[in-house]
């Protein structure tokens, strides 16, 4: 197995030649024993992960079953990874790198609805085949070479707000949505409004920021809401500023109870920063296409053995979300021909049951690009500074 982890340009890679009964023009980075994916990732910029553990879950399931022997479909995988910058310019351009120079038999987007949304619709123009969990459908929906692993911004807002009326009496408290003002996002907070509306609840402070507000704005929007007197609050963007909010009202002794999406918002490391600014309180729900880590072995046992067997340590939340990608990845390529192209692939898993035991189940064939029917939802805990899943693949509440 080999990661190959580029972030800067003029870097050379091994090249691929050669397909398994296939035409090279449908199948670039495959060969009769190996297929090359390329994997887009922010390690930097606006809403970073941890660039070691995003190079360790990237292609750790994929390691771990050449470590055993295990094939798929007659191949190993190798995974080039890129970082896209948090950047929806970085993003399309290392994905159209890793397509035209290093011939990346599909693409996968890990994070960030922006850079994902600007990849798949790349990819799409190049004829790829696109992968990754489902931010918006804005722009996403009818492309036909793309499969979201999870449910939609969309589809999410409107459970946020049943759970919102139904666990944490919205209907008679009051209830704010902060969303950054972006098609990405205007649609989820188009979804939330209604869904409240539809259940007869309020949405008393509904407010717009700048993808790159900051301090300034979080210390306004603060002040909003402890006029407003919020009670429940549902947080769409980047968790730097969900942070620096929730510090804000805390410095102006308010405090509210929070309700957003993951995986950006659902990181471990984020419930540590916001609990030791907060005094060791935190009241955050998140929906999550992925159980929390702190129960990570309830769902698959052999993520933290092939930690140990690789690394020699534990792993965390990202690598244990590159791991459920993994998982998903494979059984799309096992799912294939022999002989592999980006055609048949698209049509094999179209047709395919995707079924993990991590994610949500998926019948792609039933649905199109979204067919993700349910999510975990992920409580934050200061005693430990960590979620944790208080229910498993839920579709309501």
């Amino acid at each position: 197995m080999r990661i190959i982890t580029l972030f800067a340009a003029g870097l050379s890679v091994m090249t691929f030649s050669g397909s398994a009964a296939a035409s090279p023009l449908d199948a670039p980075g495959v060969t009769p024993k190996r297929i090359k994916i390329g994997i887009h990732a922010p390690t930097t910029g606006a809403v970073p992960l941890p660039a070691s553990s995003v190079e360790r879950g990237a292609d750790l399931y994929f390691r771990w079953l050449e470590d055993k022997g295990i094939e798929i479909n007659g191949r190993y995988v190798d995974v080039i990874l890129r970082n896209d910058n948090s950047s929806p310019t970085q993003a399309e351009a290392v994905c159209k790198e890793m397509v035209e120079d290093d011939d990346v038999f599909l693409l996968v987007g890990v994070a960030g609805a922006e850079q994902i949304m600007a990849c798949g619709r790349y990819a799409d123009k190049a004829g790829v085949p696109y992968v990754s969990w489902g931010a918006s459908t804005s722009g996403m929906k009818k492309l036909p070479r793309y499969f979201a692993t999870s449910m939609h911004y969309g589809r999410q807002a409107s459970m946020l707000a049943d759970l919102l009326v139904e666990a944490h009496d919205a209907l008679t408290q009051q209830n704010a949505i902060v969303w950054p003002d972006t098609p990405v996002y205007r649609t989820a907070r188009d979804r939330f409004k209604a869904a409240m509306d539809d259940r007869g609840a309020s949405v008393d402070l509904d407010r717009s920021v700048p993808i790159t507000a900051g301090s300034a704005q979080a210390q306004m929007i603060a002040s909003e809401m402890a006029v407003a007197g919020i009670d429940n609050a549902v947080f769409l963007g980047r968790p730097t500023f969900w942070i620096q909010l929730e510090g804000a009202l805390r410095n102006q002794g308010a405090a509210v109870r929070w309700a957003g999406m993951a995986p950006m918002l659902g990181n471990d490391g984020i419930v540590g920063l916001m609990c030791n600014q907060s005094n060791d309180e935190l009241m955050a729900e998140m929906l999550s296409y992925v159980p929390a880590f702190a129960g990570r072995n309830d769902y698959d046992d052999t993520h933290d053995k092939a930690m140990q067997k690789l690394y020699g340590v534990q792993g965390d939340d990202t690598t244990w979300a590159g791991w459920a990608l993994g998982r998903n990845l494979a059984e799309m390529l096992e799912a294939a021909p022999r002989g592999l192209t980006r055609g048949n692939f698209v049509r094999a898993v179209t047709d395919a049951t995707i079924a993990t035991g991590i994610g949500p189940r998926l019948r792609f064939a039933s649905g199109g690009s979204f067919v993700a029917r349910k999510a975990h939802l992920l409580e934050a805990d200061c005693a430990d500074e960590r979620w944790h899943t208080t229910k498993a693949f839920v579709s309501g509440f």
